[in-house]
């Protein structure tokens, strides 16, 4: 938003995004992030987030590093946002 008005995200280009704000483009998610808000990430995708695993994989990624110095890509696909998720998913062990 800007002015207090909401951006075409067709016309401003916006894809694979994660806002509420956002109603069209590629790819794009119009469910809250999840982001906690506070804390040394503050930015930081929570447990159950959308934007987890719904990124978009480019070349670059399997080297990179996330904002907090993680590796970018954690499982087969890059989460939205600058950081990385480490919560990829439950371990049942069955003996």
């Amino acid at each position: 938003m800007t002015g207090g008005q909401v951006l075409d995200s067709a016309v401003a280009g916006f894809a694979y995004s994660c806002a509420p704000e956002l109603s069209s483009g590629t790819g794009n998610i119009t469910d809250a992030p999840r982001i906690p808000g506070k804390g040394p990430t503050p930015f930081a995708l929570s447990l159950g987030s959308p934007c987890i695993n719904t990124g978009t994989n480019l070349p670059w990624m399997p080297s990179a590093r996330d904002l907090a110095g993680n590796p970018r890509t954690v499982g087969y696909i890059v989460d939205m946002g600058a950081y990385e998720s480490s919560l990829v998913g439950s371990l049942f062990v069955v003996h």
